[in-house]
């Protein structure tokens, strides 16, 4: 029998409900945290640091109660420890039971770990319903926080202060009914880009999800990755912050001209087709340093014809402008406040048609998430871990064949590609290398 916790239960907010009426056993609602750590990892510790991380972070360790008739609840029911998956360096990830996390029997996170002679590969696999990217690296940071303090009681580090009640206030964003109302003029701004979002059949990178998904069979994602060093990255910014824009403007401005450059190699009858870039955005506030793990994040779709013959100076101003504007007034605000009439209406999954391409691609920038965190050290013991790098594997969904992932640590930015078998090995390469020529080529016009 599960132990129970003494918070009360919660109900879900309409991202989380969003969220879990997108989880599919081809394409789970997951996504994938992969943290490169220097150091020996002592396996009793890794499980004990592992169990008290997970009591600290709620929505992470609680069962899922209730149907789509009644509502869904986090119960005050404890999930299990997370269960460890280990494996040498060269094992790829198995999935015995699949993919797809049943939050009714199992916590909203599970990890495996691939140990080499120098470094060790831990992947953090996280239900979305759960939380969001920026979520997951508060988990991993005191996870390896944690252990340390486990195994190094003189390390010096300290587990962040959380305060576990405020989970009441999550979904609200600090929006109050004064501050909804006199948010009506943007929320009307909104309104244009969501019939645009309606009106707009954005193209998919593939025709057809038919071929077996490695979901299926319980195999672990598919992806490539390139790194950029702390040089490579600073000239990036640089630039951007030269042309007045930010660094994920820049981004999705190349991930743009990439799309264009993969449909006319291969798709050319796409040319006249809209391709649209789903992109998450923050929307954590002053003062949320103490909130476990949970979804903070809104949804941002941006549209662009792949004939558009926009400069590349042309689209990355208008990209962000967009982008600005969407910041300023929170528009991202508008999705939250629909899917709320949705989830009153029971109306949620009538929101996520399978049988269409909802977005063309994702691109998920994290930034530096560990910035503002104690980052777990070596120290002067053998036995203590010390984060070397991150990167982010988003999920993907029905047609949405390709999500990047890209997050900064020290020195270190890693860009991933997450792909459906669909779109094959050497079309996933050749958008990857699409976008890193891209990046370069923009760097050279500077």
């Amino acid at each position: 029998m599960n132990e129970t916790s003494s918070l009360p239960s919660l109900a879900l907010t309409p991202f989380e409900e969003y969220m879990l009426a997108d989880d599919r056993p081809r394409w789970p609602m997951t996504f994938f945290l992969k943290a490169e750590v220097r150091g020996q990892l002592d396996h009793e510790a890794w499980r004990q640091a592992l169990a008290e991380t997970a009591l600290r972070h709620p929505l992470l360790h609680r069962l899922l109660e209730g149907n789509e008739a009644t509502g869904y609840r986090w119960s005050t029911k404890v999930a299990p420890a997370p269960v460890i998956r280990w494996g040498r360096c060269d094992e790829p990830l198995a999935f015995p039971t699949g993919r797809m996390i049943d939050l009714r029997r199992e916590g909203g996170v599970r990890v495996s770990v691939r140990q080499g002679d120098d470094r060790t590969a831990i992947w953090f696999e996280f239900h979305h319903s759960c939380c969001d990217g920026m979520g997951g690296t508060r988990f991993i940071a005191d996870s390896l926080t944690a252990y340390n303090l486990l195994v190094r009681a003189d390390d010096g580090e300290q587990l962040r202060a959380l305060r576990p009640e405020r989970l009441s206030e999550r979904g609200r964003f600090g929006i109050t009914w004064w501050r909804q109302l006199l948010r009506l003029p943007q929320e009307l701004l909104a309104l244009v880009g969501v019939l645009e979002f309606f009106s707009h059949r954005p193209r998919s990178l593939v025709t057809g999800n038919e071929q077996a998904s490695s979901a299926d069979s319980g195999g672990g994602p598919l992806w490539l990755a390139h790194q950029f060093d702390g040089e490579r990255l600073k000239l990036l910014r640089d630039q951007a912050r030269a042309r007045g824009v930010t660094l994920n403007d820049l981004l999705v401005t190349c991930l743009f001209a990439a799309l264009r450059e993969w449909f006319v190699a291969h798709a050319p009858d796409a040319a006249g087709k809209v391709g649209r870039i789903m992109v998450p955005m923050n929307l954590r506030l002053p003062g949320d340093e103490d909130l476990p793990a949970a979804n903070v994040v809104c949804m941002i779709n941006l549209d662009r014809r792949m004939n558009e013959k926009a400069t590349f100076k042309k689209l990355l101003k208008m990209v962000s402008l967009e982008m600005g504007i969407v910041k300023r007034c929170r528009l991202g605000l508008t999705f939250h406040h629909i899917l709320g009439i949705a989830q009153r209406l029971s109306r949620i999954p009538r929101l996520l048609p399978t049988d269409r391409c909802l977005s063309t691609c994702v691109l998920s920038n994290l930034g530096e998430p560990m910035a503002g965190e104690q980052r777990p050290s070596a120290g002067s013991g053998k036995a203590g871990l010390q984060l070397v790098s991150l990167a982010l594997l988003p999920p993907l969904r029905p047609y949405t064949a390709a999500a990047f992932g890209v997050v900064s640590h020290g020195d270190t930015t890693t860009i991933t590609l997450h792909y459906d078998p669909a779109l094959t090995e050497e079309r996933a390469k050749f958008l990857l290398q699409a976008l890193l020529w891209q990046i370069e080529t923009s760097l050279a016009a500077a």
